[in-house]
């Protein structure tokens, strides 16, 4: 089975894809200078529950490269369908990743 992806979609992709790469290296950079704890939990109501180990920064590319995987292969799954509904679905995409890569942009730059 081959994915594939039209031309307005495929920049699209690849800036997500990228932004899963830009978190897991800043991740990795961070982590050798990282406090052994990381305020990662910030809803939970009491301090010593909204700390974690500071290897719980990798979560958020691990979950940033399932939701770029799965939304890919939907995409590409989905490519007979409407153009607009799939460059929405993909323009969704990198927003979500936005939003995952500015919150390990702010953890690590908090604890370094």
């Amino acid at each position: 089975m081959k994915l594939q992806f039209s031309e307005t979609i495929k920049p699209l992709l690849f800036v997500a894809y990228g932004l899963t790469l830009l978190q897991l290296i800043i991740a990795s950079a961070g982590f050798i200078f990282l406090q052994p704890e990381l305020p990662i939990f910030y809803s939970l109501p009491r301090l010593d529950q909204q700390l974690s180990a500071k290897a719980w920064i990798f979560v958020f590319p691990v979950i940033s490269l399932l939701i770029n995987t799965v939304h890919t292969v939907l995409i590409g799954l989905e490519s007979k369908r409407e153009s607009l509904l799939l460059v929405l679905f993909s323009r969704i995409t990198v927003i979500i990743q936005v939003v995952l890569f500015l919150a390990v942009v702010r953890i690590v730059y908090i604890t370094v």
